[in-house]
């Protein structure tokens, strides 16, 4: 084994031992209670329950939710599938709930291994070091973020796209038709997951399309590339839409609008790339703009694209839930303190970033691939402070990239010293010395609500006293709908994802007056009701519908046509059963 293959294998594996045991005994212990980071993340497992338990591969819908219509998902097969994998491979040895938590568990910290992998290749191509994995890696585990979508537990579809993304780069790095392939199906993986990456996946496509015409002996490398895009493209429709469904339209996940102009893209620049490589330049740019022509009046033609984001959700809805999910705004809608620290790192990677490619283009050396890296941190950046918190995990993703090379460069140069140094200034490391700046000189902010992570509304032990009740249809919070799905028997009215139109009845209720809640209750045949007043949503009702039936309820004002339920006193649950 070479030098480069023995530090890669130490490395992964020191690498899984510590993701593996970070806090283990907390992290198993909330899984094994169903305590997971996010409720996406219990609604990933509840989505993978139903598949295996024999629920169609088209059939997205959550029965348990707003029956008897159920709470339609617009998640993809593709992002089920590593969690469905390894539970399979898990349960001809061990009994089905365990395979779940061992599963969850598992997934995570495995599919970090395969980022550190695959973005180790990435810095290679930038500057190669054998040791570029093991700073990789350092600088991985020194960032909270990336332990957080990699740690155990955490099964939502983040991760998959900070791997889809790095792939992206790789292929795109290798310059050649083979790399043109994988950056092409790593791309049509990300669309068919989701598209939070949107953006990023225009500018690439934009780069490559400007790189051949300004250098057309990349000519083979676009081509791989719209090759695999086109039939990946497909590939992902028939995953995500059923053959019946074909002709559906969405603008939150994939759908013949997003597929069809897309197809148009990627035959359009291939033809060009095999047409007229070897032509001058303006023809390469009439080419290219005759393309993208036909792709804008293809997307015409599909009225969806021009609605906004999350169109399904009422103001109504906005107000009471959905404007305090912090994951969904800007960082610059975030306190001082937070934007300090997070762009205290991201700005000296876009720094560094941008100095690696000014001294590439000086060396004449790689200039190309270095400016794709920066501009992608960049525009990552800019949708992390300006569009959606959420970004962030993969600019954090990307500025570690970034910083590897530049670090390698200096332990080649400079010895492990100086390169200690350089990861300790710059790296993740550097960002507790953000969080001492913000103690110290920014004034504290009160937070606006508590959002019951401290609370004890989550795990399975705080439904005990829900579970034990004969299954019926529970009006729960917004925030309490997937858990109570995961910890209990029981079905519930809405859950909080924006598709589900159960919430418009659930909010009719919880609305109306106390003395009429009682016959739209029994018109619903809702059994139970319950709430966690940790919860914005219920502090929300609160403070805009006082005289409101949650807003009473929740402060203590019970009328007589429900019957509390003692709750355990290490739950902050409340329970309410309707009189029939």
């Amino acid at each position: 084994m070479t030098n480069k293959k023995l530090i890669t294998t130490l490395t992964l594996c020191f690498f899984l031992i510590v993701l593996f045991t970070y806090g283990y005994f907390d992290a198993w212990a909330n899984i094994n209670n169903w305590k997971l980071s996010d409720s996406d993340d219990a609604m990933r497992v509840l989505e993978v329950r139903s598949w295996l338990g024999g629920q169609g591969f088209y059939d997205f819908l959550n029965h348990r939710a707003n029956p008897p219509w159920g709470s339609e998902m617009h998640w993809s097969r593709l992002s089920d599938a590593p969690l469905a994998f390894i539970e399979l491979g898990l349960r001809p040895f061990l009994p089905l709930p365990l395979t779940e938590k061992i599963a969850v568990f598992l997934l995570p910290p495995l599919l970090g291994a395969i980022f550190l992998y695959i973005a180790a290749k990435v810095s290679d191509t930038l500057y190669f070091s054998k040791y570029s994995i093991l700073i990789l890696a350092l600088l991985f585990l020194n960032c909270s973020m990336l332990i957080f979508n990699f740690g155990v537990g955490r099964v939502d579809h983040h991760n998959l796209q900070s791997i889809a993304l790095v792939t992206i780069i790789l292929g795109i790095f290798k310059n050649d038709l083979k790399g043109g392939l994988i950056a092409g199906f790593a791309l049509s993986a990300s669309l068919t997951i989701g598209f939070e990456l949107l953006p990023i996946e225009f500018l690439i496509v934009a780069y490559l399309g400007i790189r051949w015409l300004i250098n057309p002996n990349c000519a083979k490398l676009v081509k791989g590339f719209c090759i695999a895009l086109f039939i990946g493209i497909i590939a992902g429709l028939l995953i995500d839409i059923a053959p019946s469904k074909i002709l559906m339209q969405y603008n939150d996940s994939l759908s013949i609008a997003q597929v069809a102009p897309i197809m148009v893209g990627a035959f359009g620049l291939l033809i060009s790339t095999l047409f007229f490589s070897d032509k001058k330049l303006p023809y390469r740019f009439i080419a290219l703009a005759v393309v993208g022509v036909f792709v804008i009046a293809t997307a015409w033609q599909f009225p969806i694209l021009r609605k906004p984001l999350y169109w399904q959700i009422s103001p109504l809805f906005v107000k009471l839930w959905f404007g305090d999910v912090g994951e969904t705004f800007p960082l610059k809608n975030f306190p001082m303190s937070l934007q300090f620290a997070v762009l205290g790192f991201l700005l000296i990677a876009n720094i560094v970033g941008i100095w690696q490619t000014y001294q590439a283009f000086k060396a004449k050396n790689n200039f190309e691939s270095f400016m794709l890296l920066s501009l992608i941190l960049i525009c990552l950046t800019a949708m992390t402070y300006f569009f959606q918190m959420r970004v962030m995990v993969h600019a954090f993703a990307i500025a570690i990239i970034v910083f590897t090379p530049f670090i390698a460069k200096i332990l080649s140069q400079r010895g492990i010293i100086w390169a200690l140094l350089a990861g300790i200034v710059i790296g993740p490391t550097a960002t507790p010395f953000h969080i001492w700046v913000v103690d110290t000189f920014v004034p504290k902010t009160p937070a606006k609500y508590k959002y019951g992570d401290s609370a004890n509304c989550r795990a399975t032990p705080d439904f005990a006293h829900l579970a034990k009740l004969k299954k019926g249809l529970v009006a729960t919070d917004i925030s309490l709908g997937v858990e109570t799905l995961l910890s209990t028997h029981h079905d519930v009215m809405a859950t909080h994802f924006h598709r589900d139109t159960g919430r418009n009845e659930l909010y009719r209720i919880f609305l109306s007056a106390p003395d009429k809640a009682d016959e739209l209750l029994k018109a619903d045949k809702v059994d139970y009701i319950a709430f966690c007043n940790y919860h914005t949503e219920v502090s929300n009702f609160q403070k805009y519908y006082p005289n409101s039936f949650l807003a009473q309820i929740s402060t203590g004002h019970v009328p007589s046509y429900l019957v509390p339920v003692p709750k355990p006193a290490n739950s902050d649950i409340y329970v309410f059963a309707v009189k029939k």
